[in-house]
């Protein structure tokens, strides 16, 4: 699963490289070349928010389902030059994982709140007032908070490897990786720009030790998300 998601993650990266090759030929139209429109660097800043399903991939596995979770914040984006922006935000994150039962009267969810600090590479396609683009690049976040939820009933209890891990706490709050995803912007006057996007985002490092000794020798996040944006230009 780990090879699967670095794999989405480098086609995330390949799309890059597409669009800026895409960028320097979309000037040159039957053997003529077109001048470009003149470019300002531009600062942007603004709020998003978006939901978002998350699951980990533990090492060994634990069945789950998608857990949803929602995630707001800041963002502010610098225009570099034509077709290429750096953006940076500020989150607040939501998101855990369900562990799934074959008996239904089993239940247990981890729900875990951060604070995550995005920073993307973000190229664009314009066709009018509207951006085609993708976001590409590393995230770090603190674990601020997390909070559990168990269900069983009488005569039906979790395993006690089940309940080895239930019990474990989160051991190392600075979390890291890599994420992007696609998006489309719509520009609004000018001076505003509304957003979609979606976005992929897989950790590098684990909220568990991963010692031999150690139950668990993968403990790492993943979730994708739909969000929206509103940016003001200034």
């Amino acid at each position: 699963m780990m090879r699967g998601s670095l794999r989405m993650l480098g086609v995330f990266l390949v799309c890059s490289l597409t669009i800026g090759s895409l960028r320097a030929q979309v000037e040159i139209e039957d053997g003529k070349v077109s001048p470009p429109e003149p470019f300002a660097p531009r600062l942007w800043t603004g709020i998003r928010g978006a939901v978002q399903w998350s699951k980990f991939v533990f090492v060994p596995s634990v069945p789950q389902t998608q857990m949803q979770g929602y995630n707001w914040g800041l963002i502010s984006r610098v225009d570099v030059e034509r077709g290429a922006s750096l953006q940076i935000e500020l989150n607040y994150k939501q998101a855990g994982w369900r562990e799934r039962f074959d008996d239904p009267k089993l239940g247990y969810e981890r729900l875990i709140r951060s604070i995550e600090l995005p920073l993307f590479t973000h190229l664009y396609l314009k066709s009018g007032a509207m951006r085609f683009y993708i976001n590409a690049g590393p995230y770090v976040s603190w674990i601020i908070g997390d909070e559990s939820l168990s269900r069983s009933k009488q005569g039906t209890e979790h395993t006690p490897r089940a309940q080895q891990r239930h019990a474990l706490p989160i051991q190392n709050r600075f979390i890291w990786g890599l994420g992007g995803g696609p998006g489309i912007s719509l520009e609004l006057g000018g001076k505003h720009r509304l957003e979609i996007e979606g976005r992929f985002l897989h950790s590098l490092s684990d909220i568990w030790s991963n010692k031999r000794v150690d139950p668990y020798g993968t403990s790492t996040q993943m979730h994708f998300g739909l969000g929206v944006q509103y940016l003001i230009g200034w």
